[in-house]
C-alpha cells in the first residue's frame, strides 16, 4: 500500500491527536513488514521545518517521524516540478516522468544536524516557506478573482438556483487548465494536442479538480479566503503520485470528493489502519 501523508498526520501522530500509542505500534509494524510505503514530500517537510518559528520540540519531533516512517531513498517531487513535468510531456506526446527523485544531499541536515549553524540556517528556510506560501496564496487568490470570478458573476447573473458541481465543473475547468497550461509555457502546444486530454492527464486531473472545487466553494460556501488552502493545493499535486491520500483535512478531503479523483482515494489513517 502506497500512500501520502498529509502534515497533520504527522502532527496528529506526534500530539496522539485521534492516534493511540496502539495504532503508532501497529503503523511502525506495517511499515517493517512491508505492508505499507509511506511517501513525503518538500512541501510536508518545509511545513514542519517552518513550524520550528512557534514550536522548536514539536518541528523537531515531527521531522523524527518522518525520517523513520516514510521512504527515505526518494521523495516525491515538488508540486510544480510534478505539474510542469506532466505538462510537458503532454505538450510534446512523450511519456509522463517520474513522480519521484532522490532527496537533495543537504536533505539530511533537516533531520540530523542539531548544531546552532544548521538551526540558523533551517530558521532562514522556514522564513523563506512562509514567504513562499504567502505568494502562492496571493497568486492562487488573484486568478481566482480575475480568471474563476467574472465566469461565476457571468453564470450567476443567468439564474437564481445555485449551480451544481458538474455544471461549474463544465464550465471553469477547462479555464483553468489553460491557464495552468499557460503558466508553465506550454499553453500553444496543449491547444494543439487538446486541451480535452491535458485534462485527462493523472496529475493535472486531479488538480484542477481540488481548484475547481476550491473556487466553487468560495463561490456559494465561504465568504472569506483561508491562505492555508494554497498550501493544500501543493500537497493535492504531491499526493497525485501515490493511489492514497491520508489526511485528517476535513473542508480538504469534501473539495476532493465533490468530484472523486481518478484512481487517489482520500482517506484517514485511522481507514488506513483498519485495512492492514
Amino acid at each position: 500500500m502506497d500512500v501520502y501523508f498529509d502534515t497533520n498526520i504527522y502532527s496528529h501522530i506526534f500530539t496522539r491527536h485521534r492516534v493511540s500509542d496502539a495504532d503508532v505500534r501497529k503503523l511502525e509494524r506495517s511499515i517493517d513488514a512491508g505492508k505499507v510505503q509511506i511517501f513525503t514530500s518538500f512541501p510536508v517537510i518545509e511545513e514542519t521545518n517552518a513550524a520550528r518559528l512557534s514550536a522548536l520540540d514539536e518541528a523537531n519531533g515531527r521531522l523524527e517521524l518522518i525520517r523513520t516512517l516514510a521512504v527515505q531513498d526518494k521523495i516525491i517531487k515538488h508540486h510544480s516540478e510534478l505539474i510542469g513535468g506532466d505538462i510537458r510531456a503532454y505538450a510534446n506526446g512523450e511519456s509522463p516522468p517520474s513522480k519521484f527523485r532522490a532527496p537533495y544531499p543537504g536533505l539530511r541536515d533537516v533531520f540530523w544536524d542539531h548544531t546552532a549553524k544548521n538551526y540558523k540556517e533551517l530558521d532562514d528556510f522556514a522564513r523563506e516557506t512562509i514567504n513562499q506560501v504567502t505568494g502562492f496564496a496571493d497568486d492562487l487568490d488573484h486568478s481566482f478573482k480575475t480568471l474563476i470570478k467574472p465566469l461565476v458573476q457571468e453564470e450567476r447573473d443567468k439564474r437564481v438556483e445555485q449551480q451544481s458541481f458538474s455544471a461549474y465543473w463544465k464550465k471553469m475547468s477547462k479555464p483553468w487548465v489553460r491557464a495552468v497550461a499557460d503558466k508553465y509555457g506550454w499553453l500553444q502546444e496543449c491547444r494543439a494536442r487538446g486541451i480535452n486530454g491535458l485534462l485527462k492527464v493523472h496529475s493535472l486531473r486531479i488538480s484542477t479538480i481540488a481548484q475547481v472545487s476550491l473556487t466553487y466553494a468560495y463561490t456559494y460556501e465561504r465568504t472569506e479566503f483561508d491562505r492555508g488552502n494554497s498550501r493544500d493545493m501543493h500537497h493535492v499535486g504531491c499526493a497525485s503520485a501515490v493511489p492514497t491520500f491520508v489526511t485528517h483535512d476535513k473542508p480538504l478531503t469534501k473539495l476532493l470528493n465533490r468530484m472523486p479523483p481518478p484512481n487517489l482515494e482520500v482517506i484517514t489513517l485511522e481507514t488506513m489502519l483498519s485495512r492492514l
